[in-house]
């Protein structure tokens, strides 16, 4: 099983769980995984928004922390 997002007219209308195999039944309906998507948030290029500010996964934001660190200890992508 797995969570998806119903979109309607870019704005998340529902959260459902599903299992993968019946997803291509419902082209409206993107994964969500452990993005902690709510209804009334938005969905456009791919992501998802909430008040113009991207929604991201813990693992996203633990990436980007861990991006602004090397950063700023002068690591990768310094």
């Amino acid at each position: 099983m797995a969570r998806y997002a119903k979109i309607e007219n870019g704005m998340v209308e529902n959260l459902v769980e599903m299992h993968f195999t019946n997803a291509d039944k419902y082209p409206n309906y993107i994964q969500v995984e452990d993005i902690p998507v709510e209804t009334g948030d938005t969905y456009s290029d791919g992501a998802f928004y909430r008040d113009g500010v991207q929604i991201k996964s813990a693992a996203q934001e633990l990436a980007d922390t861990q991006q602004l660190l090397n950063i700023i200890l002068g690591g990768e992508d310094a």
